[in-house]
């Protein structure tokens, strides 16, 4: 449901305000990414190509190249 819904972009959009404020760019957020505890609250996972958000870090690629954007997959 649209309720459902708002919950859930709730959920991560908390999640990626913590990863923001930590200076960390997770890099990799894609559906399979994200898990639901036993109250149903989204949660972010697999933190494997984490990197401190600095512009060397961006300069890269990493994460699942079908989840990037166009700008990134012309380079």
């Amino acid at each position: 449901t649209e309720q459902e819904l708002r919950k859930i972009s709730r959920d991560l959009l908390k999640g990626l305000q913590a990863i923001f404020m930590n200076q960390l760019v997770h890099r990799d957020i894609k559906p399979q990414n994200i898990l639901f505890d036993e109250c149903n609250n989204a949660k972010m996972c697999d933190f494997g190509v984490v990197s401190q958000l600095d512009e060397d870090s961006l300069k890269d690629v990493k994460g699942t190249l079908m989840f990037h954007s166009p700008e990134i997959i012309k380079k």
